[in-house]
């Protein structure tokens, strides 16, 4: 059985951060030349990103614990 995160927003928030700095360094890592401002609006679309993924699992979760 799967272990689920204690609040799902916090769930959320650690999503937002994870695929902001993943999708920032990933770019940062492949295409050479990107600059200090590319990579700073790599974490801002990373961060809208994640904000949109980690808060969707968690109003699914949310919704998956409200009682019957």
């Amino acid at each position: 059985m799967r272990k689920k995160p204690k609040s799902p927003w916090l769930f959320a928030a650690l999503m937002t951060v994870v695929v902001a700095v993943v999708e920032a360094g990933t770019v940062l890592h492949l295409v050479p030349g990107t600059t200090r401002v590319d990579v700073g609006a790599l974490l801002f679309t990373g961060f809208l990103a994640g904000l949109f993924t980690g808060f969707h699992a968690a109003g699914r979760s949310a919704g998956s614990n409200a009682p019957s």
